[in-house]
């Protein structure tokens, strides 16, 4: 829970809007009040890559996939464009932002079929980006699909999340 908390994803962003939503991450307390049933570990791996009970919001996303960007800064959003940055830097050593950032970019411009996000391998842009889907549905007939990155990649300036929420999880075959 303390990488959870230490890249904003169980509180709010501090963005100057009302209603902003914290972050969830599952535990066993937690899955033991709400279903009765104690946590296992494909528990702890299905919550390390962001499913089961987990739950963000986009901003809390393009939040953590700026710090991976920057190094590890972890910003406030900011709605004026004149504000100066607020930000704490979480202490993780410089070379293992590198290597996000790095398998970032690899997943847009690997020639490999495990590559995920070469469709944002586009001429002109270094972009980085990293996706997620989960399966919706008594019978998985739903996806939400998230894609978060940043760009460019040997020099960010922007990160980004898009999220395709209830999807099809099959497409039509004709």
């Amino acid at each position: 829970k303390y990488w959870y908390e230490a890249f904003g994803l169980t509180s709010p962003t501090g963005i100057e809007l009302s209603g902003e939503a914290s972050g969830f991450v599952p535990s066993p307390a937690w899955k033991e009040e709400k279903y009765g049933d104690p946590w296992r570990l494909g528990d702890t791996y299905n919550t390390s890559i962001g499913q089961f009970g987990f739950q963000i919001t986009p901003l809390q996303a393009v939040r953590f996939t700026a710090a991976i960007a920057n190094g590890g800064k972890l910003l406030k959003p900011q709605l004026i464009a004149s504000s100066s940055p607020e930000f704490r830097q979480i202490d993780i050593p410089p070379a293992y932002f590198k290597v996000a950032q790095e398998g970032m970019r690899m997943a847009v411009i690997s020639d490999r079929p495990d590559a995920t996000v070469k469709a944002l391998n586009v001429p002109g842009m270094k972009i980085s980006a990293k996706t997620g889907t989960a399966q919706l549905g008594s019978h998985n007939e739903y996806m939400n699909s998230w894609s978060i990155g940043f760009w460019p990649s040997d020099n960010p300036k922007y990160a980004y999340a898009v999220v395709l929420e209830k999807a099809p999880a099959h497409t039509a075959s004709g």
